[in-house]
């Protein structure tokens, strides 16, 4: 299994020397003892190295740890590999559906972009579906008939990604994997189209917290985590401060990952699935973070917001 080491996990003083640096070839430069040096020094080479193909060598590096993590068998690969399932299935609705209308699909916000295929084939679903959970394959169908994914077909198959925690013993994964659940229909109503219609099931808020927050904007989001439970209270102060820095639809995004990342951390420390989870859910919300303290580097703005939100909420 992937073993918790620096070489794999950035500590607080690596963001925080990223974020002092004045270009992106010098920020890179920090991240020379880590798993992603291979992916990175093949930039230095051919050309001066760019935002774009730096974000497409992280995305390499990630997933192929992420892969290594989840290869294999065992109850902890199979709860991991349906939370990352999970994070993704909103953007398979959205990909499958923009290929009934012959347009690129919309920009990808699930962790990790090789999870799915850059381009879907149509002729190539049902090959798509084999390597797709069980969970997944309502979507892959429905398309298939009717050259469509109904929002229904998305919230059944969300709704069955989170129910499939409660076979997995762990109070603590429980709570964590239904919060992420229920803020991904927050998102989708957010940045699709409202599901309250649809009744979906609301597995860590209340269906009155988790309908409420359908009908409002991110900022508006944080008054009612605060009050749900704690844990929904630590993401509610992680989305504060990122919107700081990070408007919209992104900064729930950042809050997500982060909000997990940091959760896993403090409280999933006993069985196998919490353990897979936890190196997974830290992963993803470095990921994340890794790449927006690149642009951050990159743009020159936002440098002292990114500094403190760093110095709160990394360990």
């Amino acid at each position: 299994m992937l073993v918790e080491s620096s070489r794999f996990f950035l500590t607080k003083s690596d963001y925080l020397n990223i974020l002092s640096s004045q270009s992106l070839e010098t920020a890179v430069g920090y991240l020379s003892d880590k798993f992603l040096a291979t992916d990175i020094g093949r930039l230095a080479e051919p050309h001066r190295m760019d935002l774009r193909s730096l974000y497409i060598a992280i995305d390499q590096g990630y997933s192929r740890v992420v892969e290594d993590l989840l290869d294999g068998t065992g109850v902890g690969r199979v709860a991991a590999r349906r939370i990352l399932w999970l994070l993704a299935a909103p953007d398979l609705y959205l990909s499958l559906n923009a290929l009934s209308t012959n347009v690129k699909p919309p920009l990808l916000t699930s962790p990790l972009p090789a999870v799915l295929p850059g381009n879907l084939d149509p002729g190539r679903l049902q090959e798509l579906k084999k390597s797709l959970p069980r969970e997944l394959h309502g979507m892959i169908n429905e398309y298939i008939d009717k050259k469509n994914v109904s929002l229904q077909q998305l919230v059944k198959t969300l709704d069955a990604l989170a129910q499939g925690f409660e076979k997995v013993k762990g109070y603590e994964l429980g709570v964590l994997t239904g919060l992420l659940h229920d803020l991904l229909v927050i998102k989708v109503c957010i940045g699709v189209a409202d599901v309250r219609p649809l009744q979906p099931r609301a597995f860590s808020l209340s269906p009155e917290d988790l309908y409420e927050g359908c009908g409002r904007g991110v900022s508006e989001l944080i008054p009612i985590l605060s009050r749900a439970r704690p844990a929904a209270g630590v993401f509610a102060s992680v989305l504060s401060d990122a919107l700081r820095f990070s408007p919209g639809v992104e900064a729930l995004d950042l809050a997500t990952y982060t909000g997990a990342s940091h959760l896993a951390s403090l409280v999933l420390k006993g069985s196998e699935p919490e353990t897979v989870a936890r190196l997974l859910l830290k992963l993803l919300g470095q990921y994340v973070l890794l790449k927006l303290s690149l642009t951050v580097v990159h743009s020159g703005l936002y440098r002292q917001e990114a500094v403190q939100f760093v110095n709160r909420w990394v360990g």
